[in-house]
């Protein structure tokens, strides 16, 4: 499958904030569960998150969604 998927939701301040406080606690869960890892042992520290991203697609998304949520809510602010 290739090309690109873009999702558009309408949220108020507080549901964006506190689905930003959710995403976040996901990906820390996520990440947490990977890091330690037999597939990462041996990659050094400085690589390993960047490592487990381009595995991991879904950590990966969660990542873009939690980047792009933020500007959005400085961007009201």
């Amino acid at each position: 499958m290739s090309g690109h998927i873009s999702i558009t939701v309408e949220v108020d301040q507080n549901q964006a904030e506190k689905y930003l406080l959710w995403l976040v606690s996901q990906y820390e869960a996520a990440m947490a569960e990977c890091w330690y890892d037999d597939r990462y042992r041996y990659t050094p520290q400085g690589l390993r998150g960047k490592r487990i991203l381009e595995d991991r697609p879904h950590i990966a998304g969660i990542c873009r969604t939690i980047r792009e949520l933020r500007k959005q809510i400085r961007g009201r602010a």
